[in-house]
């Protein structure tokens, strides 16, 4: 005979609920000292904090960083430029340099001018530009790092902010036919020619002899002499000298910016005021992450009707990264952090929210279940057991995915990985340490309120209570599964026929039998459930071969459109093109011709090295340890046949 009675098939979902809501210490933590679990967590994340906010700066741009530094023909390059800077410092070293009589290249400023008109050479341009790097000199730091050069008639060397400049070029401009005759001889002279079309625009020729743009180079030199320090050479506590020369070039520019002109646009361009701008925009960009966190918590508001457990999710994401950057710098020893590292936030915000969601949606499903209502203890367990190991998959999947970036052979790439996996993994151990905790403390918050309120409304609180739990554990039309197969509670130990069906709070105490959980009705889902239960599960069930044959014609074309894809030909931009940032560098790789300190490509040949040693390397993750050079013992160029082979 067939049992019709519903509550059967009810039987293994609570063996379920029993088995995953034993009681553990856990638990019992998290249900009697919620707020000591909570404090905890967050002071460890402090202490995280106060010992990563230190050192947690952003590492120097360095080109060397995005090499593969096992390549051969890096480690030759690498071999060149420590030799290079051996050599120099030696000789800088043992020179009496005068101060500011060192050019240095990445010192040096472009003002680029184009003209409004389509001639730049007249007397008013001219004067304009004249009027400018005046202007340029008169800043109070140009004195004091201008680059300071021997001239014809001067005994000690002076400087000259117009030297590489139309301005000097032509230092008559009286009136505009002067201004034409000298353009004359210049285009006519190829001497002339060749020593200063590095100035003006690639076209310009005795074809075409009124170029559209012209260009000022003004260099810079060391050592410095600044804050009552005089630097030997330039190399000497070079980023000291450097922050000296920004500092400057800022200046330049605002000048620059703030120039009116008439009859030109000009334009600006310097590498390292380019990379110091580029820097202040990602970090400008990078405050787009105060709208990605407003706009998730404010989601996440929504989706679990509470202000608290959002707040307190994002600051976990705050606090995860000072516990990673610890994890990452004082125990894997990773020195290197950068711009790309920070990066990861974007990622474990998405990942801490689906946390917080798994978490909450755990807890509210919990209430389907009677037992657990009664003892927050044993519904503390249920939920953890269930949350942290949904969470725990998702976590590993993401961890295991960003470790293994940690495998690639550019380092900046590798850092991030490292980076990335340890953040995922703090947020992860705050999320199962602390915000358990915050969620207990918020449904007891919860509970004193509605007692709160219900003794302000001259409710009997006990009595409310007592309905309450009655209601929850005995719900209309249903009966305690083991009671109805005949079993006997504590309050029923004789199964009387009267008492069947009938669950007391006693019962329950006594964690003798529990009541069996009742399906949730269609018509109390909500509507994005009610979709996906009635109609989606449907829809997915009826189509379930065109949805795999569409992901599989999806995943073959995936498959070769990625097996098409190949390294770029060209440098990456960091902005778009006609930025006001990239302006200057466009117009110096569109409108003039290679000049001595524009970028070219280098062919070095290098005698008298054998490479370097690699097990001096102090630090892995430093781009600018590179090795101990090893000379080359046996090379002696000063013999005849080694001198007629060198020249051979």
């Amino acid at each position: 005979m067939v049992n019709e009675n519903p509550n059967l098939h009810h039987s293994a979902t609570i063996d379920i609920v029993l088995r995953d809501s034993r009681k553990t210490r856990i638990s019992h933590l998290f249900a009697k000292y919620p707020s000591v679990c909570v404090c905890l967590a967050f002071v460890f994340a402090i202490i995280c904090m106060m010992l990563a906010i230190p050192n947690m700066t952003l590492a120097e741009d360095n080109q060397r960083a995005y090499l593969v530094w096992d390549d051969i023909r890096v480690k030759r390059h690498d071999s060149y430029e420590e030799a290079k800077e051996i050599v120099e410092v030696e000789n800088q070293k043992t020179s009496n340099i005068e101060k500011q009589t060192e050019n240095v290249d990445d010192w040096v400023v472009w003002i680029l001018y184009k003209a409004k008109s389509s001639n730049i050479l007249t007397q008013a341009s001219l004067n304009e530009m004249s009027t400018l790097e005046t202007k340029i000199s008169q800043n109070k730091r140009y004195p004091h790092i201008c680059l300071r050069e021997y001239e014809s008639g001067n005994a000690a060397p002076v400087c000259n902010v117009s030297k590489y400049s139309p301005v000097s070029i032509f230092a008559d401009r009286t009136s505009q036919s002067t201004i034409d005759a000298r353009n004359q001889e210049l285009l006519n002279s190829s001497t002339l020619y060749q020593d200063n079309k590095t100035y003006f625009q690639k076209t310009w020729s005795t074809s075409s002899p009124s170029p559209k743009w012209a260009r000022t180079l003004i260099k810079h030199g060391g050592p410095l002499d600044i804050d009552g320090r005089k630097y030997r050479y330039y190399k000497e506590d070079e980023d000291k000298q450097d922050e000296y020369f920004i500092d400057y070039v800022l200046d330049v520019y605002d000048i620059v910016d703030d120039f009116d002109s008439a009859n030109l646009d000009i334009y600006f361009f310097n590498f390292d005021w380019f990379n110091y701008q580029t820097n202040v925009l990602a970090m400008r960009d990078f405050a787009y992450v105060g709208l990605s966190l407003l706009f998730v918590i404010v989601y996440m508001m929504i989706h679990t009707r509470s202000v608290l457990l959002p707040l307190i999710g994002m600051l976990q994401v705050v606090f995860a990264f000072p516990i990673a950057f610890c994890i990452y710098r004082y125990i894997l020893q990773v020195t290197y952090f950068d711009l790309l590292s920070l990066l990861s936030i974007f990622v474990i915000l998405g990942i801490a929210a689906d946390d917080i969601f798994v978490f909450v949606d755990a807890w509210n499903q919990s209430k389907e279940h009677e037992i657990l209502m009664t003892d927050l203890e044993r519904r503390i367990s249920w939920v953890y057991r269930r949350a942290a190991h949904a969470m725990f998959i998702t976590t590993l999947t993401t961890f295991c995915a960003f470790l293994a970036t940690s495998l690639s052979d550019i380092m900046p790439i590798a850092a991030f990985g490292i980076f990335s996996a340890c953040v995922i993994a703090s947020n992860y151990l705050l999320v199962i340490t602390a915000f358990p905790g915050v969620v207990v403390l918020r449904e007891k918050g919860l509970t004193k309120y509605r007692e709160w309120k219900a003794k302000r409304n001259g409710q009997d609180t006990e009595a409310a209570k007592r309905a309450e739990k009655e209601a929850n554990y005995t719900p209309a039309g249903t009966t305690a599964a083991i009671v109805a197969t005949g079993a006997a509670t504590k309050s029923n130990p004789d199964n009387t026929a009267s008492n069947v069906g009938r669950v007391t709070q006693e019962d329950v105490e006594a964690n003798v039998i529990p009541a069996s959980p009742v399906p949730m009705e269609e018509e109390k889902m909500s509507k994005f459930d009610r979709f996906c239960f009635s109609k989606y599960s449907s829809m997915v069930k009826k189509g379930r071969f065109f949805v795999l044959g569409f992901f599989l014609i999806w995943f073959i074309l995936s498959c070769i459109f990625a097996a098409q894809l190949s390294p770029p030909t060209e440098a990456e931009k960091w902005v778009p093109e006609g930025h006001w940032l990239m302006k200057g560098q466009e117009a110096i790789e569109d409108h003039f011709p290679r000049g001595a300190n524009d970028d070219a490509q280098k062919v070095i040949i290098m005698w008298g090295v054998e490479g370097l040693d690699k097990d001096t390397i102090d630090d892995p993750w430093d781009p600018e340890d590179v090795g101990k050079l090893i000379w080359d013992t046996k090379f002696n160029p000063s013999t005849t046949a080694n001198q007629n082979r060198l020249k051979d």
